[in-house]
């Protein structure tokens, strides 16, 4: 596999979803990255990872059960960019 270029959040599929979303994302190089999900009033709901990853390609999966229906954001945050993508929960 190839080193990607860019940080990117490549794909979130389906969405809208219904529990469970998928997210890819790319990693250009190796560093510490976290990906938190917030409600749609910016409260950090739950943290899906906070750890050391080297660079490449990822996929995380999120399990929104006993969560409400609404708009919730994905946020991949590493030392020098914060990446955002919206998300829609449909019960």
């Amino acid at each position: 596999d190839s080193i990607p270029e860019i940080l990117d959040i490549h794909k979130v599929y389906p969405n809208p979803f219904n529990p469970n979303v998928t997210i890819s994302y790319n990693l250009p190089k190796s560093e510490h990255i976290n990906i938190n999900i917030y409600d749609i009033s910016g409260e950090i709901v739950t943290n899906l990872t906070s750890n050391f990853q080297y660079a490449g390609s990822y996929t995380i999966e999120w399990n929104a059960n006993g969560f409400p229906s609404g708009i919730y954001i994905v946020a991949i945050k590493t030392k020098s960019k914060i990446l955002t993508k919206k998300l829609m929960l449909l019960k």
